[in-house]
Formats: C-alpha cells, sequence, structure tokens
C-alpha cells in the first residue's frame, strides 16, 4: 500500500477548507457563540451532500476472521450471481506493477461470485512524503492499473487512510488487503493500523501476499548489477548524463566495451581459421592416404600451410589496426578541446571565477 492524502470531508470543502475554530475580535463571546452556530449550520448542511454509508451485509459468511465463506451465500444476496454487485476496494501504491500486485488484485476480485473491484492508488505528492520515492509517476501508476483485467475502476488520489465519508461516497463494501498491520505514516490511525477501524467493523476482506516479489526486490536486483544495466543503456543509445552516470564510471564502461568487441573479434578469427585448418588437414590426409595407396611419397605435407599463417596474421593485424583506431577515436574524444574532461575544466574554472568575484564584491565589515 502505498502513502495517501486524507480527502477532505465535504464539510471542509464547502467551509473553504477552513478550521472549525472560530477567531474571536475584540474578545466578544458573542461573535464567537454567533460564528460557532453558523459553522455548525454548514457543518449540517454539507453532510446531507454524502451520500448514507452502504447497508450492512449479513456477516454470516465470515465467520473465521477476514475470509469469506461462500457457502454461507444465500441466493439474491449481496455478492450472488443473483444479487446485486458486492463493491470492493483494495488500494496501494503500485510502482512497478508487478504480477505479485496483480494476484492481489485478482484475490480480491475472486473473493465474491458477483463483485465491482475499486482500486484506489496514491499521488506522488502524498506517496513521497509519507512512504518515499517512486519509480513511475502517478499518472503511469494508474495508467497501469487501468491495464489489469481484475479492475473495474481506478480511484486516483486515493486516501491513505479510508474513511467513512469515503466509503459512503464510493458505497464500498468491504476493503481488501493482507491481514498484517499496516502502519499508519500519517497518524491520522489511533491504533498505527490503517484498516484496524474496517476491521472492527466487519468490512475488512483478507488478501494474501505473494511471496518473492515486491517492489523494494525488483529495485534491489537492478542495483545489485548496477554496472550491467549502465552498460546495457549505453549500447541502446542512452546518454550516461541523462542516466546521472559519472564521468569516470562511462570511460571505465566504454573501455569495456571496446575490449569485449576486440576479445569476439579476435576469438572468432581463431574459432574460424581452427575449424578451417581442420577441414584442411583431413582432406590432405586423405589425399596423402590416396597417394601412398599407389605406391608414390609425398608424406601428407598441406602445400597451403604456409599461406594459411599468413592470412591468419594479416586477418589478426586488421583487427589489432581497427582496435587501435577505436582506441585513438575514443582519447579524441576523452581530450578533445570540446572533449568531456576539458569541457569539465573549464566549466569548474568559471565557477571559479564567479565565485571569486562574488567575494570580491562582498564587503566583509
Amino acid at each position: 500500500m502505498a502513502p495517501k492524502r486524507k480527502l477532505r470531508s465535504s464539510a471542509e470543502e464547502d467551509s473553504g477548507g477552513g478550521s472549525s475554530s472560530v477567531v474571536v475580535m475584540g474578545g466578544s463571546s458573542a461573535g464567537a457563540k454567533a460564528g460557532g452556530a453558523r459553522h455548525a449550520a454548514k457543518k449540517s448542511k454539507a453532510k446531507k451532500n454524502v451520500p448514507p454509508l452502504p447497508a450492512r451485509v449479513d456477516m454470516a459468511f465470515l465467520p473465521n476472521g477476514f475470509r469469506p465463506d461462500l457457502t454461507k451465500l444465500v441466493a439474491g444476496a449481496p455478492g450472488t450471481s443473483t444479487g446485486r454487485p458486492l463493491r470492493l476496494y483494495a488500494d496501494g501504491i503500485f510502482d512497478l506493477f508487478h504480477y505479485g500486485h496483480a494476484k492481489a488484485l485478482e484475490q480480491a476480485k475472486r473473493s465474491f461470485p458477483n463483485s465491482y473491484l475499486l482500486v484506489g492508488c496514491c499521488n506522488d505528492k502524498l506517496t513521497h512524503e509519507l512512504k518515499g520515492r517512486t519509480v513511475l509517476k502517478d499518472t503511469e501508476r494508474y495508467e497501469s492499473l487501468k491495464h489489469c483485467k481484475w479492475v473495474d475502476e481506478v480511484v486516483e488520489d486515493a486516501p491513505w487512510v479510508v474513511d467513512e465519508d469515503f466509503i459512503a461516497v464510493h458505497q464500498i463494501d468491504f476493503v481488501c488487503h493482507d491481514a498484517l498491520p499496516y502502519g499508519d505514516a500519517s497518524g491520522q490511525s489511533s491504533s498505527g493500523d490503517v484498516y484496524a477501524h474496517l476491521k472492527r467493523q466487519g468490512r475488512f476482506v483478507e488478501t494474501q501476499r505473494t511471496e518473492g516479489i515486491s517492489t523494494s526486490d525488483i529495485i534491489t536486483s537492478i542495483i545489485q548489477d548496477y554496472d550491467v544495466f549502465v552498460r546495457r543503456n549505453m549500447e541502446r543509445g542512452y546518454n550516461a548524463r541523462d542516466m546521472n552516470v559519472p564521468f569516470l564510471k562511462e570511460q571505465a564502461i566504454k573501455f569495456d566495451i571496446v575490449k569485449d568487441k576486440v576479445t569476439r573479434r579476435v576469438g572468432k578469427v581463431i574459432k574460424d581459421r581452427q575449424k578451417k585448418k581442420t577441414k584442411q588437414q583431413a582432406g590432405g590426409a586423405l589425399i596423402t592416404k590416396g597417394v601412398k595407396g599407389r605406391g608414390g611419397g609425398g608424406g601428407g605435407v598441406d602445400p597451403n600451410g604456409n599461406k594459411e599463417r599468413h592470412n591468419l596474421v594479416l586477418d589478426l593485424g586488421n583487427h589489432a589496426q581497427e582496435t587501435i583506431t577505436d582506441m585513438q577515436r575514443n582519447f579524441v574524444q576523452i581530450f578533445d578541446r570540446d572533449g568531456a574532461i576539458r569541457t569539465s575544466f573549464r566549466e569548474q574554472r568559471r565557477q571559479i571565477r564567479e565565485r571569486v568575484n562574488v567575494l570580491a564584491r562582498t564587503s566583509f565589515c
């Protein structure tokens, strides 16, 4: 689950989101009473705009905690094929949407034979404040959920703690999540578990976490193979600066790329030559055997042996020249006047001059 912002109640929206306290000007208690009466009237009026809570469903099918026993469902009751769909709600951050998320939503959707699954997803501001940085933006996370077949509706900018107003507005029958206590970083829940009040009210249905997969696990695997993935993207044309890769790390990876390329080329040449030599030796042995069979000599000497060695040397020389050319080109790119090193030095000198000028203009008296 992900951090979420608390939705303002309808009363707060009607009153402009202001505080319920009344500022008394000049110490007038009469003004305070009048202001309090006006605020109470506004609040009462605003509450009328919030739909009533959905009718409570018979809880006989939740005998053992938070997992429904579908054998106890009565025909025609909500959640059955002949009754109305139960409106279920699941929330979270859903960063780097993976099969663990999908399986949790599948469990929620299949909790009852007839259900409508709403999935709430928190925005970036709330998530970054209460849980931490995400890889995907909130709009990307919303879009990922919309393409999951178990989701009937995505609730954007979802709250961190589901309150009664939110349940009433969306007519939610049950909230679905794994049953482990989920810490409330927002401080809105007195028990510290954002789902504690829903569990007490009997509005909570448990799903199971999928072991071995999580967004944090995915990020960890990328960090562990940092060099591999940086090189992967560089070979696909991504700029090292755009990936926030330090200059020296960039050059080390470029060197490794050139070295591996040369190693593969030389290895291929040697392997091809060995195959060709083996084939020629096999042919020469057959010729020698035929000559001996006719009483001739010759000893099976390969007349093309010297030429073969000469061609191998030429091929190795050509690949060595290509390697030297690549290294020269990289050297020029690095140390050229417009190269990264000299450009970096010029930028550092410019910054130093600016700082010195600022200090010179500043009075220390």
